[in-house]
Order: structure tokens, then C-alpha cells, then sequence
């Protein structure tokens, strides 16, 4: 193979993912505005600015395109904390879990409304590997939640709740974030990290 065919393979790839980006940006804004019942995929193929045909080519189905756009969401929430340096403390492990999530949700709005909303719309077989990628995600921050209770002789919190707890803080702020009024995502999770370790029912 001479250097000009590994340049244009290389282009391909790259033209190949910049589609594929851009079918699953149309389909988070036709999925949130629509839901994911009503949206068919000749909607997405209108919405992305392709042809149906086109559309078939990158993702044979709503329900494939949906499971891409979940685990393309769960990688990047897991990668960083499955990467954590193991010589951070439990509390510094726990702002790291709530920046990155807050980071992270902070930065796709749109995305999160739809995983948030459409959770249960997978077929079987996709749905059984979406559990399986939100499990993963889960027991990454039950192990970090654990830890703090333990280092803190908590012995009376349920690592369960707590770690739940924590997600009903941070699950939902594509409700109400606006960065004008409540600041980039790093100081809302320094914040809501104080808030989660420390209450408010202290003297500042």
C-alpha cells in the first residue's frame, strides 16, 4: 500500500466517525424534542441531513443508534474514575466522581435528557448490554462511596442509599443548570461536593 491510499483510508475513517457524530447529535435533539417512540428513522435521516439509505449504512436501527449514544455515554463517564490514582484519598476521590459527572453532563445536555428519558426504550438484547454498562458505572461509585463511609466509621449509612442519594443530586441537573447562574461545571461540583460530604448544618 503506497503512502497515498493509507492517507485516504485514513480520511475515510475519519469522514466515517464525523458522520456518525453528527446522526447521533440530530438524533439527541429529535429524541429529546420528540421522544424516542416518535422519532422514525427517515425523522433522523431528515434531521442528520442524509438520505435514509445513508442512514441504514451507520446504524440499522433507532434502537442501535440509542444503545451507541448510551454507551458512548457510560465509557466516558466510567473511563476516568476506572483511572483514578489509587493514592487519593476517599474524599478526593468522591470530588473527582462528582466533577466528572458534572463535567460530563454539564457538557451534553442534550444527550443526557434523552438517557435520562428513554432508559427503558431498548430491545432485549441491547437492553440487557446497557445494564450491564450502567451496573459497571454503578458499582464504580458504590466502591468510592463505601470507601469514604469506611475511612469516616459510618457504620450507621447504608452504602446503597448514600451512593443513590448521591446520584439524585447529581443525576438531574440538565433540569435546572444554567451556567450564566450557577457557574461552570467545576465550581458547581465543588459545591455540591461540599454539600455531599459535609451537609449544610455546620458554622461556616
Amino acid at each position: 500500500m503506497n503512502p497515498t491510499t493509507r492517507r485516504s483510508g485514513k480520511n475515510s475513517s475519519n469522514s466515517g466517525e464525523s458522520q456518525g457524530h453528527k446522526v447521533r447529535a440530530a438524533a439527541a435533539r429529535l429524541f429529546a424534542e420528540r421522544g424516542f417512540a416518535r422519532a422514525s428513522m427517515r425523522d433522523l435521516a431528515e434531521a442528520a441531513g442524509m438520505s435514509l439509505s445513508g442512514l441504514y449504512h451507520y446504524f440499522p436501527s433507532k434502537d442501535e443508534l440509542l444503545y451507541e449514544m448510551q454507551r458512548d455515554a457510560f465509557e466516558q463517564l466510567t473511563g476516568p474514575l476506572s483511572a483514578l490514582p489509587a493514592d487519593l484519598s476517599p474524599a478526593q476521590k468522591i470530588e473527582q466522581l462528582i466533577l466528572n459527572h458534572l463535567e460530563f453532563f454539564a457538557g451534553h445536555i442534550t444527550e443526557m435528557k434523552v438517557l435520562s428519558h428513554e432508559s427503558g426504550a431498548l430491545s432485549d438484547d441491547l437492553a440487557k448490554k446497557m445494564r450491564r454498562l450502567r451496573r459497571n458505572y454503578y458499582d464504580l461509585c458504590l466502591e468510592i462511596v463505601t470507601d469514604l463511609l469506611r475511612s469516616r466509621r459510618r457504620r450507621d449509612l447504608d452504602p446503597r442509599i448514600t451512593t443513590m442519594s448521591l446520584f439524585g443530586m447529581i443525576n438531574w441537573i440538565y433540569t435546572w443548570y444554567k451556567p450564566g447562574t450557577d457557574g461552570p461545571a467545576g465550581q458547581l461540583a465543588k459545591q455540591m461536593t461540599d454539600i455531599f460530604l459535609r451537609g449544610v448544618d455546620r458554622e461556616a
